[in-house]
């Protein structure tokens, strides 16, 4: 596994995607993890791919992923259990082509936990690292930095 930026991710799916004899096997799934990170799991035919990302202001990610592992029964039921909701991610590749997927989603905190603890633990470490690194490497940026700490302050109150 090597874990990459979530554009050379989305490129690399939008080839198995555009392959795949059985698209209607594709299927989302996102929760959000404890450390405010999410994970999206993306199983396609044949594979599961992950993706983790951490929001660093308002409809704003940075995210990474990989091709985690061989696509079996078990997880496919995992990933269909949560709740329906809107899915949608715009991800640029040059200044003029972007990739955009849209559709349904499930939602499960719980499922996505049970993918990585059980499913795809050795493959924590590294995404976890690499998406440190991306946002370490925004935050060389002043103002970015301090509008990323502004955000995550903000995220943290509690309303009412």
């Amino acid at each position: 596994m090597s874990a990459k930026s979530i554009d050379e991710i989305m490129a690399e799916l939008k080839r198995h995607y555009d392959k795949s004899q059985h698209k209607e096997l594709w299927r989302v799934l996102t929760g959000r993890n404890p450390d405010d990170t999410y994970d999206t799991f993306i199983t396609t035919d044949r594979n599961l791919w992950q993706i983790k990302s951490e929001f660093i202001g308002p409809g704003q990610a940075v995210g990474v992923g990989s091709n985690v592992r061989r696509i079996d029964d078990e997880i496919r039921k995992v990933v269909e259990q949560g709740t329906p909701t809107p899915f949608g991610m715009l991800v640029p590749q040059t200044p003029e082509i972007a990739i955009i997927l849209m559709g349904i989603q499930k939602y499960s905190s719980d499922s996505v936990s049970k993918l990585t603890r059980h499913h795809v633990p050795d493959k924590q470490y590294e995404l976890k690292e690499k998406l440190n690194e991306e946002i370490e490497k925004l935050k060389q940026n002043p103002q970015f930095r301090k509008e990323y700490e502004m955000y995550k302050e903000r995220t943290k109150r509690p309303y009412g």
